[in-house]
């Protein structure tokens, strides 16, 4: 049945404002609600949000003054704030809490999200307005039911600003699960009073409007579909209305499979898993905080009239409901959807779903918790035996909690499909606390172990032996990766985890060893401790994929790549603990580092990093789950000294094959003394592992320090093929389309697809240390960064590496590098210059020592005598100089490019290189590209048509004479550009065409009646009909006998005279064009 609304949104408004603050502006008669409570956020007239202190005197205040406002504290943040549950009703809200639950009640709730305040503001204003209306429907709605508001549902990140609480943890991702203490309590006030409707209040805050206010109802495929079907019914024949005729444009919130969708976490979803109607209110965040703040007042001033105006309907349906649910879980009539929502389809279904779960009652014991908070209905039915039923109102969260084949469950239940007799079936049975070791020697050398899985991405893993150990060569390309051991498997719990590892290239950071590691809907999770090059332990977390670090700790030693360290990470009920120390030395007897985190009880245990090319040897891993302690690795694992790393360097120095007559004689000399020494340690068998670090250090130190001789190239393209690629040069990373043209001599570069691309140029070679490039370049399609000019680029290991400047278009130059396929950006300066397309630009990139240093100038212009933009950094010595680009479509053009090696600057392109001053072309290439078009004089306006043909004419004289001028040609150009745009295209005319005319004179009164222009249009509906045939001599025939119509029309005074001119002119246009 579809329902009409009987009381408009305005008049509820009215009435609303009549006993809020807001009538106090309207007239001096109302004394009290002049003195009511106002929130920081009016006395700011909006400029500032309501404090929390603010917040606690402002429901205090309103307590005292209102007999009909109730407030009480039901919990604590993670950070000690309070969480306050306000009550309103008439004459008051009901003393006894079960009578508020067993009456009709409502929710609201404000910022779950802390940086989404506007929500919060309705929350206080409304219970305010609520607390003080002198309304009769309204206080007679406030006597039929109360009316609830958890103002500040996320105390702590409303303080901070944050999305996030205190522990990093979207709170809105936890309405199943419930670890956080704010969600928690959310679910106790849930639980205990069952709303009929629940608003949650929200914004996105990057949003500018369009539309002003998103709303969206429980679209997961396990709520009650009647019950989703007045939710849905209230948003769309209610909500959205009354809040457009407010001035709020409207509109769905999220995409299906996105945001949006069913996520069983999220509150919207769980308030209709609860039997309740649920509704997602989310405010533009970057619109004006009072525009804001009044359109979540009114989406829920809607509500509360739907609320009115239906109660009826909405008691039955949240009434009936569970019984529904609890029939269709018993019945197994419909599927159970693990993923999918009501406007995309599910994926993955139980279907039929089991009749119910068998527990050991130690699982039971580790959710007892989510058991109270949703309700949930068990049966001990054995000594170790605990059922749940699907014959049950809760059905609806109970696979999602117990199901392995959930993505968020809580324990591996048992699925049973018989549940006539529970007892008689074994429990799953607790695992056992059990202890796992390995030193990698029984695995296969030169591949990757057996029996460990790659976790979120692949990575280069190797077992290498002499000592036995496992390498880790990152190439995960800057993401996270992580190799989980399969033989522990999943490990729900407290769980300990040790290491012997070691870092070779390591960067910021060494290592990371993770526990309870795993992958939802495509995002990371895990615990993991890393050990820092500035000699910090931390412990971290990866949340649905987001970092954060929890804690850090100083180590009592020097972090030093090459040096072997053991490490243990331990997670004890929600407390997590770690610490390293020196292979060798003794282990300490107190953690080092410790923080207490609820997000994650289980998952598997591994190793990971995500620094490319970084490179880690694990020589032990050891796990401890329940009560059992991780083994650590045993004192005599390792040989006393290691040379395995530095052998291995000196093996890749001499495998180079490196030219004496290449580099400057003091840095040969440096390595050759450098290789001396490395091979004297490597044949000492009194060595120590200080001195093989020392010498190791030694070693890289001068292969770094080698430079090549001093030495300039130039070139200016004009020695290649025209039309082909360049000889000499080879692409580095990725191919794309490299062409020489002339007139003048140039390389054109059109980024072909997506990723880093350069070319560079073999007769330079590699070059170690000091280095200038410099190069001449336009782009003529640019976007952001018009060129990029490298130096020092290499690829190791598949990913990029290496030094480059570019320009922008917000006026800007800057240094970047990428670093084992991470992109940064090293320094940025604004130029003295106005950046455009299709201007010629000279631009230098020097490096010395670790110094970096560039300049852009426009060409023809002095060069400036300062650098622009200068940087250290010291992640590159060597590899190839050239050009590159990053994004698609992109097209440059290189009119000269030089290196200068050593102590040589890089040549610059010489003043009259462009000469002829003049470039004709560009204005040459678009006259033929119109010539090529092919164009016909009939199928354009004559107008147009002519103004192109002197556009044409206009730039070929210029062409021709000899003595045009860069003006002129850029002149000439923009005149063909603008009349080949211009050019406009006839239409031919149809029947329908003139049948419209006929409409809008009739409209304009040109037309006597509706008779004659009925007339018309059917004689025209004809024609239509043989247009559509392609009959031409019946489209002829019938538009001689519409002109006869229109002489009949005209003689009887039925059409105006500019009618009759009008509809006798198209007559003829459309006769012509089918004669």
């Amino acid at each position: 049945m579809k329902y009409r609304k009987t009381m408009p949104m305005a008049l509820l408004f009215a009435v609303l404002l009549i006993g809020s603050p807001m009538a106090g502006m309207a007239g001096e008669d109302n004394e009290n609600v002049e003195e009511s409570p106002t929130t920081g956020f009016e006395d700011s007239d909006g400029e500032e949000w309501t404090s929390h202190e603010d917040e606690l005197a402002f429901l205090e205040e309103v307590a005292e003054q209102s007999e009909r406002m109730t407030y009480s504290e039901i919990g604590t943040s993670v950070e000690d704030r309070p969480l306050h549950l306000v009550q309103v009703g008439d004459p008051a809200p009901p003393a006894d809490e079960e009578d508020i639950a067993e009456d009709r009640n409502m929710l609201v709730i404000g910022s779950q999200h802390g940086n989404e305040p506007a929500g919060r503001e309705m929350a206080l204003q409304m219970l305010r307005d609520l607390a003080f209306t002198d309304d009769e429907e309204l206080e007679g709605q406030l006597n039929d039911a109360t009316i609830m508001f958890i103002p500040t549902a996320n105390p702590d990140g409303r303080e901070d600003n944050t999305r996030t609480n205190a522990q990093d943890i979207d709170i809105n991702r936890d309405h199943l699960n419930l670890i956080t203490p704010e969600i928690q309590t959310v679910a106790e006030v849930l639980e205990q009073y069952n709303p009929d409707i629940t608003v949650d209040a929200h914004e996105r805050p990057s949003a500018t409007g369009d539309p002003d206010m998103e709303m969206l109802w429980p679209r997961n495929l396990n709520v009650d579909e009647d019950l989703r079907d007045l939710n849905q019914e209230m948003v769309e024949e209610y909500l959205f209305p009354d809040v457009e005729d407010a001035g709020f444009s409207t509109g769905l919130y999220g995409t299906p499979g996105g945001a949006g969708g069913g996520d069983e976490r999220i509150s919207r979803n769980v308030l209709g898993l609860r039997h309740g109607l649920g509704l997602l209110t989310e405010t533009a965040g970057e619109q004006d905080p009072q525009y804001r703040v009044d359109a979540q007042v009114e989406t829920v001033e809607s509500v509360l009239n739907f609320y009115n105006e239906r109660m009826d309907d909405i008691a039955t349906e949240v009434d009936e409901a569970p019984d529904r649910r609890a029939t269709d879980g018993e019945e197994q009539s419909e599927p159970f959807y693990l993923d999918g929502a009501d406007n995309w389809e599910s994926t993955e279904m139980l279907d039929p779903h089991p009749c119910g779960y068998l527990l050991h009652s130690s699982q039971v014991d580790e959710i007892s918790d989510l058991v109270e908070r949703f309700s949930l209905e068990t049966e001990n039915v054995s000594e170790d035996g605990v059922f749940v039923t699907m014959a049950q109102p809760m059905m609806t969260v109970v696979p999602f909690l117990l199901d392995e084949r959930a993505t968020y469950n809580e324990v591996n239940g048992l699925a049973l499909d018989d549940c006539t007799d529970p007892g008689s079936v074994e429990p799953p049975e607790p695992l056992e606390p059990a202890q796992y070791e390995t030193d990698f020697s029984e695995y296969e050398v030169g591949d990757p172990p057996t029996d460990w899985s790659s976790l979120w991405r692949n990575s280069r893993w190797t077992v290498l032996d002499e000592p036995s150990r496992l390498e880790h060569h990152v190439s995960s390309g800057g993401q996270r990766t992580m190799l989980a051991w399969d033989e522990v498997d999943d490990v729900h719990g407290d769980v300990e985890v040790s290491g012997l590892v070691r870092a070779i290239d390591s960067g910021d950071t060494l290592f990371q060893l993770h526990l309870h590691g795993s992958e939802k809907e495509d995002a990371e999770n895990s615990y993991y401790i890393d050990l820092r090059s500035d000699d910090q332990v931390r412990i971290n977390r990866n949340l649905d994929g987001t970092f954060s670090t929890l804690e850090t700790a100083d180590v009592p030693f020097t972090v030093e790549d090459y040096a072997w360290y053991q490490v243990v990470l331990q997670r004890e009920d929600e407390t997590l603990r770690g610490k390293v120390w020196p292979y060798g030395e003794e282990k300490p007897d107190e953690w080092q580092v410790t923080v207490e985190d609820p997000a994650h009880n289980q998952g598997q245990v591994g190793m990971g990093h995500l620094n490319t090319n970084v490179i880690n040897e694990w020589a032990f891993i050891g796990v401890g789950t329940g009560d059992e302690s991780a083994p650590i690795a045993a004192d005599d694992l390792l040989p006393d000294v290691d040379t395995t790393v530095l052998q291995d360097r000196v093996d890749d120095i001499r495998a180079e094959e490196l030219n004496e007559d290449d580099f400057t004689e003091s840095s040969w000399q440096d390595l050759q003394h450098a290789l001396a020494q490395a091979d004297e340690v490597l044949g000492d068998p009194d060595v120590t592992q200080n001195e093989v670090n020392q010498i190791l250090g030694d070693l890289n130190e001068a292969y770094k320090g080698l430079q090549t001789l001093p030495a300039s190239y130039e070139t200016d393209f004009s020695e290649g093929q025209v039309g082909g690629p360049p000889a000499g040069w080879s692409s580095l990373w990725q191919g794309s389309a490299w062409t020489l043209l002339d007139e003048p001599s140039r390389l054109e570069h059109v980024v072909v697809g997506d990723g880093r691309r350069a070319i560079t140029w073999n007769e330079v070679d590699k070059v170690h240390g000091d280095v200038e490039v410099s190069g001449l370049v336009r782009a003529t399609e640019s976007g952001d960064t018009l060129f990029q000019l490298h130096l020092h680029g290499s690829e190791e290991g598949d990913v990029e590496n290496s030094y480059y400047i570019d320009l922008r278009s917000d006026d800007e130059i800057r240094i970047n590098r990428n670093l084992d396929g991470t992109f940064s950006v090293l320094e940025t300066a604004d130029v003295p210059f106005t950046v455009e397309e299709d201007t010629w630009y000279e631009v230098a990139l020097q490096r010395e020592d670790d110094n970096l240093r560039a300049k852009a100038w426009p060409h023809g212009e002095e060069e400036p005598e300062d650098w622009q933009v200068t940087v250290d950094d010291s992640s590159h010595s060597y590899g190839g100089a050239g050009l590159g680009h990053v994004t698609t479509g992109m097209v440059n053009e290189w009119a000269f490019f030089s290196v200068g090696t050593g102590d040589e600057e890089a040549p610059r392109a010489p003043g009259d290189l462009l000469d002829p001053e003049v470039d004709e072309t560009e204005l040459q290439n678009r006259v033929n590209k119109i010539y090529e078009e092919d164009l016909n004089e009939e199928d354009y306006t004559d107008e147009s048509w002519q103004d192109l043909q002197d556009a044409l004419a206009h730039a070929e004289d210029v062409l021709d004479d000899p003595g045009a001028s860069q003006d002129e040609v850029d002149g000439a150009l923009d005149d063909l550009n603008h009349a080949r745009d211009g050019l406009e295209a006839i239409t031919p005319i149809s029947a329908a065409d003139i049948e419209a005319v006929v409409e809008d004179l009739a409209s304009d009164g040109e037309i006597a009646d509706d008779e004659a222009m009925r007339a018309l249009t059917v004689h025209l509906t004809s024609v239509h009909h043989y247009e559509d045939q392609g009959e031409a001599e019946k489209v002829v025939q019938h538009m001689e006998g519409f002109h006869d119509l229109l002489d009949q029309q005209q003689e009887n005074a039925l059409i105006s005279e500019r009618a009759f001119d009008i509809l006798s002119a198209q007559a003829d246009e459309l006769v012509q064009e089918w004669q």
